[in-house]
């Protein structure tokens, strides 16, 4: 495909394009991607912006496309970008409009992130966004460099036009607040110990209460509260709260009143055991649900993986969860194969 006009224009007086080894890519999009690369690794959100780039009224030319599949091989992407790039380039154009795909939505001339606003529209659908989906939406943002500006500003744009529940709207604001530094703006909304996730703020919320010696009474009713937010509390947060019970020292009082809070004969457990194998509760119950009606696509299975990772790779439950579902042929074909070959790697 001929480079056209608009871009040629756009880059009169320097030299369109960048050889390497006796090969031409394009040099506006290679450069931009050894910029993205100079901290170590080109990130899921540099990688969409690199998309973005290489497009030209809904068209992506062949030098564009050598020149993305060059920096695959040329330069470091995170995990999750180097997936993302490899797929569209390999399917990159959108079946109903025939144009290259876009993962922006442009509201009154402001871009945001697709995948952000089609997971708030997801969670706002019943009722209001809460505290739980907030801190997911959060880690979504994440990928290796934390939350890039359009992230941020689709966030924002959430928080304007979604219904958000008090606590959300709190845990988002302090986010994203911008004094906040880099610390904040790469910590994760989960905490992993020993292989099971924890609600970080609940978690740091109980230390620091029981940083006197113990949690008191009016402690644990205030660390209850605080779980307790919009659709009631999560089994992240309830995992969190009976995780404390046996790591932080609480009064009598305030352990039996949680306890009995929290129903922790009846709760969940993080695993759900069949055949004597203990299984990710949370994923097997997502996948489910997921398939019970149909097949999950290669879509979703994507989304399923990238949703239970937290850190570089899954734990062996995590593993073992998705090996089982496979068996159940809960799966499309290119989807099966798809999490097989992560599973091998």
């Amino acid at each position: 495909m001929a480079e056209s006009a608009p871009k040629r224009q756009k880059l009169e007086g320097e030299a369109y394009y960048k050889v390497v080894d006796g090969e031409q890519y394009d040099r506006e999009l290679l450069e931009k991607a050894e910029l993205f690369a100079k901290d170590g690794q080109i990130s899921y959100a540099e990688a969409k912006d690199l998309w973005e780039l290489a497009q030209d009224a809904g068209k992506v030319s062949d030098i564009e496309m050598k020149t993305l599949h060059h920096t695959l091989s040329a330069l470091r992407y995170t995990d999750r970008a180097a997936k993302f790039l490899t797929e569209v380039l390999s399917d990159p154009l959108c079946p109903l409009t025939g144009m290259a795909k876009s993962y922006y939505r442009v509201i009154a001339g402001e871009r945001y992130d697709s995948e952000l606003l089609d997971a708030a529209e997801a969670f706002a659908k019943e009722g209001q966004i809460s505290f739980g989906e907030a801190g997911l939406l959060w880690e979504e943002g994440q990928d290796g460099k934390g939350v890039t500006e359009i992230e941020k500003n689709t966030l924002r744009y959430i928080m304007k036009e979604k219904k958000v529940t008090a606590k959300a709207l709190k845990f988002l604001h302090e986010m994203l607040d911008d004094g906040a530094g880099d610390d904040v703006a790469k910590k994760s909304y989960y905490k992993q110990i020993d292989g099971v996730k924890y609600d970080r703020a609940l978690l740091e919320v109980a230390e620091g209460k029981a940083g006197d010696g113990q949690i008191s009474f009016a402690d644990a009713k205030e660390l209850l509260e605080d779980a307790s937010d919009g659709k009631g509390i999560t089994e992240c947060e309830r995992r969190t709260l009976l995780y404390t019970l046996t790591v932080l020292k609480y009064t009598e009082k305030a352990a039996a009143f949680m306890r009995t809070a929290l129903g922790e004969d009846t709760l969940k457990s993080y695993y759900k055991q069949i055949d004597g194998v203990k299984y990710d509760r949370e994923l097997l119950e997502e996948i489910e649900a997921l398939g019970k009606d149909c097949a999950i696509d290669k879509a979703g299975a994507a989304k399923l993986w990238e949703d239970a990772k937290d850190g570089p790779d899954l734990t062996e439950c995590e593993k073992g969860t998705f090996r089982y579902t496979l068996e159940l042929k809960k799966f499309t074909d290119d989807a099966a194969a798809f999490l097989q070959e992560l599973l091998a790697a």
